[in-house]
């Protein structure tokens, strides 16, 4: 059975700002002992994992990972989401489109019985195409078809798009002055590693985001007593800016209908 506090965006905790990890394990393994060093190392209640490798296929240890934070910490893992790297060339499962990586994820996660929030990372990094346009649909294709999924398992899943990307990285992939993303993905997880522990320090509106709903401050950091071969990246959230995820569904549902209309 889905706890109904999975519905909720990981950006709701009890205190107006938090201060979380997230885990970017592709290939570890972490079992339920190390989540629970890990929990009372770092007291985390948010947890982040990958569940799409960019090279095309499901990150099935993301899958298990978040089963084994599940088992180990019980009520002590509040919420959790995952993250999806799209695959651009030589995808290994040979889906090519975004909507169709974008339902390999949905559908495995709802196997899974896991739902809630999917930040999909955007880094230049990735052989993006040179043809901006053509990444804007891309990734338009996959931020719809994750919030449509509602209607289309007729109530029994739902799914919040989120973005993980920074200025340079959107700027570069789609242009800074593209927002259509925003409308469908208000919730920006903007990665800057300059160590502060707030929303503000060095950012600068692009896309439509005019403050990020998470910010990664540092990342890479590898070394702990609890588990081997991880990478951790700390993240810093604030429940200040959070909005009911009803009202912020319904008007992405409406905004997307009204451009898809525009555009016929």
């Amino acid at each position: 059975m889905k706890s109904p506090y999975i519905f909720v965006m990981i950006l709701l905790c009890v205190c107006s700002t938090h201060a979380d990890l997230g885990l970017e394990s592709s290939g570890v393994v972490i079992n339920e002992r190390q989540f629970e060093c890990l929990y009372n190392k770092y007291g985390f209640d948010n947890l982040m994992t990958s569940v799409y490798d960019p090279a095309g296929f499901v990150d099935e240890t993301g899958i298990t990972n978040i089963n084994n934070a599940i088992d180990g910490l019980g009520d002590g893992l509040k919420f959790r989401t995952v993250s999806m790297t799209p695959c651009l060339a030589n995808c290994q499962n040979n889906l090519t489109s975004g909507v169709d990586q974008a339902n390999a994820v949905i559908n495995r996660l709802n196997k899974a019985d896991i739902v809630g929030m999917i930040y999909v990372k955007i880094d230049k990094s990735q052989p993006w195409s040179s043809n901006q346009q053509q990444n804007q649909k891309f990734i338009i294709d996959i931020l719809s078809t994750i919030l449509l999924v509602l209607d289309s398992t007729g109530g029994n899943y739902t799914y919040y798009p989120g973005i993980i990307t920074n200025y340079n990285s959107w700027s570069s992939v789609v242009g800074a002055k593209f927002t259509e993303a925003s409308y469908l993905a208000s919730s920006l997880w903007w990665v800057n590693w300059n160590g502060k522990q707030d929303l503000t320090t060095g950012f600068t509106p692009f896309g439509g985001w005019s403050q990020p709903m998470v910010h990664q401050y540092a990342g890479n950091i590898i070394n702990n007593d609890c588990a081997t071969g991880i990478n951790f990246n700390y993240f810093y959230t604030s429940s200040d800016n959070f909005l009911a995820n009803k009202n912020i569904k319904k008007r992405k549902k409406e905004h997307y209908a009204t451009k898809t209309h525009q555009k016929q």
